[in-house]
């Protein structure tokens, strides 16, 4: 779901908006509304933040077996 004023209201994109032909006098209505899109998740990247500040991240390739962090020997 996108909010109007992030969807087809948006200040700098509101006029750029293409509708289908006879769709014209809809164009107010579509700045007024929510939109709501359905979206096909195609492939996923499972990314670690091992310190939570966004310096060292880990990437899963391959899910293993045992502990998924690091010790704090590591």
């Amino acid at each position: 779901m996108v909010k109007p004023k992030w969807g087809y209201n948006h200040p700098e994109f509101g006029d750029q908006v293409e509708t289908p032909a006879g769709w014209e006098d809809r164009k107010a209505v579509l700045k007024s509304r929510r939109a709501f899109f359905e979206v096909t998740l195609l492939d996923w990247i499972v990314r670690h933040d091992l310190n939570a500040d966004g310096n060292i991240l880990k990437t899963i390739v391959q899910k293993g077996i045992g502990y998924d962090r690091p010790s704090p020997n590591d």
